[in-house]
């Protein structure tokens, strides 16, 4: 901002979680149906290859559906300023 002239620029972090109460197999089920990148990949892929995905990705984000539900660390970075005039 500030190499495009803003002045009195400010940046923050702020950190929350992505909740929704939903299990890990409904996650998959969202992620592999939702995301239109993700389904046409695993169209390529063998039914082998496409139960291994699922696998591995259940098993890899498990820590974040503590209870049986799902909740992800996020942030995101807030850049305010003003435009001088």
């Amino acid at each position: 901002m500030e190499e495009a002239g803003g002045v009195n620029v400010a940046e923050r972090v702020v950190k929350f979680d992505i909740a929704a109460p939903i299990t890990v197999d409904e996650f998959w089920v969202l992620r592999s149906e939702v995301s239109e990148m993700l389904r046409e990949k695993l169209k390529r892929v063998s039914d082998e290859e496409k139960r291994q995905i699922e696998y591995e990705v259940k098993h890899a984000v498990k820590e974040f559906f503590p209870d049986g539900h799902m909740r992800f660390p996020a942030q995101m970075i807030i850049v305010s300023g003003v435009k001088p005039g």
